[in-house]
């Protein structure tokens, strides 16, 4: 009758959106995981590219990581960034902008 006709679209927008919330909150982890990973590769990741900037200043090069650099490193370390985490990341470590990380940034 109508009361089970209401009872059964009402239940199906209810499961509808259960669904997007679940996808919401898949694709949330999965992004927060990605950051995490990022984070744990930081650290070796820091070390290698300090130990590159020792090694360019003793062949007198000049001293700073490229974008490039960093990114090549965290994917050896086992960290895949999207184009849109890699780019959050870069922006809170260049601070002063100038296309490659100094010593002090580092």
């Amino acid at each position: 009758s109508g009361s089970t006709v209401f009872s059964l679209a009402f239940f199906r927008v209810l499961i509808g959106g259960v669904r997007r919330y679940h996808h919401l909150q898949r694709k949330h982890l999965f992004e927060v995981r990605s950051l995490r990973c990022a984070l744990e590769s930081l650290e070796s990741a820091y070390y290698e590219v300090r130990q590159r900037s020792v090694q360019s200043l003793a062949e007198d090069e000049a001293l700073g990581v490229s974008r490039g650099e960093l990114m090549e490193t965290l994917k050896k370390a086992g960290c895949r960034l999207t184009e849109t985490e890699q780019d959050v990341l870069w922006e809170a470590m260049d601070t002063n902008q100038d296309g490659l990380l100094s010593a002090s940034e580092l």
